[in-house]
């Protein structure tokens, strides 16, 4: 006890001082909310995750397809997070309740290890979440995509519309994807 008092003395250990001035907030030293911001970050990044994963298994693909819904979140276009935008009624096939994939895709979370494309949807879900406006590789008002490979017909929102960018499979074939600029 006398050399923690020798300390003091000798100033070696600051004391916080107390202030008289109650318009000083006082600021617990543990931040409560940050929890809760984590876990709604997680929770975000997680859906964010399942919308690409359900889409396609290919990370370039994933990650244009990440900031579309990026770009949705962002202007609340069906949605002002990623849950509300994942589960905007026929938005994503893979999402789609009657999706032979469906339950797989809601169901998949943090802990789900051995699937390697799932591991590599949840690395670019939290890369877009994160990343710079400016890193942005598509504009803003690009909301839209679809793929015509995988599809009879395109959607009546693409008709007499260019595409703003397209992913090409192989020669001859329809896009894998197509990527649309403003669509309401």
């Amino acid at each position: 006890m006398e050399s923690i008092l020798s300390l003091i003395l000798l100033g070696k250990i600051l004391l916080p001082t107390i202030s008289n001035d109650i318009s000083t907030p006082f600021f617990p030293t543990t931040d409560i909310t940050a929890t809760d911001d984590s876990a709604n970050t997680e929770n975000e990044i997680l859906w964010l995750a399942r919308i690409m994963y359900s889409e396609t298994k290919v990370s370039y693909e994933m990650r244009l397809i990440g900031w579309v819904v990026r770009n949705r979140v962002e202007t609340g276009f069906r949605g002002d997070t990623y849950r509300d935008v994942a589960q905007s009624p026929g938005q994503f096939s893979g999402l789609n309740p009657h999706d032979i994939e469906y339950k797989n895709n809601i169901s998949l979370g943090y802990g789900d290890t051995k699937n390697l494309a799932w591991r590599q949807a949840l690395v670019i879900a939290e890369e877009v979440y994160y990343a710079p406006a400016k890193a942005r590789p598509l504009p803003l008002a690009v909301r839209h995509f679809y793929s015509p490979k995988a599809v009879f017909r395109a959607p009546s929102w693409a008709d007499n519309k260019m595409p703003y960018h397209t992913i090409q499979s192989s020669p001859g074939l329809p896009a894998r994807f197509a990527f649309y600029s403003d669509i309401q």
